[in-house]
């Protein structure tokens, strides 16, 4: 929960065919101010909750920290019983040079991957680790 965001969970429906109901959340928020923004993570899942947890890192541009309306970065992680993936989400309202977490980028939209397999299957260790990079962006 965020401080002085309203958050209502309604009761709503889905149709995956034309016709035919079903019962799904409605997750209504709200907050008071000038200038805000609300950025939402859909996770499907089959059976098992995963966790999930969403920290924002801040983004400095020239060693001067932006407001959230013009760069923002978010670090999502996600687990499950087998996987840990976490995502590195920015989007700016300009292509310049910005930093934010562990990186450095010149751009104004990028979306990382970071993946790993957490089991080992029988009579062989399976270790999985796949990373998407674009570009213009350097480690810092």
């Amino acid at each position: 929960r965020v401080q002085g965001v309203d958050l209502a969970l309604e009761n709503g429906f889905i149709s995956r065919t034309y016709g035919v109901k079903h019962p799904a959340p409605i997750v209504h928020l709200s907050q008071q101010a000038n200038r805000t923004s609300f950025h939402t993570v859909l996770y499907p899942y089959k059976e098992s909750v995963p966790k999930i947890s969403v920290k924002r890192l801040p983004v400095e541009h020239h060693h001067v920290f932006c407001h959230p309306n013009e760069a923002f970065a978010l670090q999502i992680t996600i687990q499950d019983k087998e996987h840990i993936v976490r995502d590195i989400y920015f989007n700016a309202t300009s292509a310049r040079d910005y930093s934010f977490g562990e990186f450095k980028y010149n751009g104004s939209l990028l979306f990382l991957r970071n993946s790993n397999v957490l089991y080992q299957q029988p009579a062989t260790s399976l270790e999985a680790h796949s990373t998407s990079l674009h570009s213009d962006l350097e480690l810092a």
